[in-house]
């Protein structure tokens, strides 16, 4: 993709109403196709949608047609360059004032949407060491335009860079 759709995507981005957003990496080192990465991410934050806004914040949200979590996700990593592929991006904090929610249910959403893509592929989820699949979050404390710079930056062969990276549909913000 062009510089100009990045800079088209990273003016979306900032055009949200979004008061705070938190910096994510989902890894699992297991999943080493690209291809592998799009349905545990999705599934991932639907479950994080249901999970982490309060009952009265996401009746609003449905009830003024906002997305009921804002969120982007950006695939990054390259193989070739021994850097394991991951999942990365921005999600919006809501009155979590240490993100402890916020860690806690992504990390309960990633584990379940890895075993549940283990089994997918006809694995034995058994076989999973749960210390493989990590979730790190972070308090973004700059304007996200510059954290999405970064992830858009050139990862080698298998991604890429730019919009290319971001992953559709494991991204929910307002039009």
């Amino acid at each position: 993709m062009t510089n100009q759709a990045t800079k088209c995507f990273t003016k979306w981005v900032g055009d949200q109403s979004v008061d705070r957003w938190a910096l994510f990496t989902l890894e699992f080192p297991r999943f080493t196709k690209v291809e592998l990465w799009e349905s545990p991410v999705r599934a991932a934050f639907k479950q994080l949608e249901k999970s982490y806004p309060k009952s009265g914040y996401k009746k609003h949200r449905v009830r003024t047609g906002v997305p009921v979590l804002n969120y982007v996700t950006i695939l990054g990593g390259d193989r070739t360059g021994g850097v394991a592929l991951h999942a990365q991006g921005l999600v919006e904090v809501l009155d979590d004032p240490e993100l402890t929610r916020l860690t806690l249910k992504m990390e309960s959403a990633w584990k379940s949407a890895v075993t549940r893509q283990i089994r997918h592929l006809g694995c034995d989820s058994s076989d999973i060491n749960m210390n493989e699949v990590k979730v790190w979050v972070r308090e973004l404390d700059s304007d996200p335009s510059n954290y999405l710079a970064y992830l858009n930056r050139y990862e080698g062969h298998d991604l890429g860079f730019g919009v290319n990276k971001v992953m559709l549909s494991a991204t929910m913000l307002t039009h």
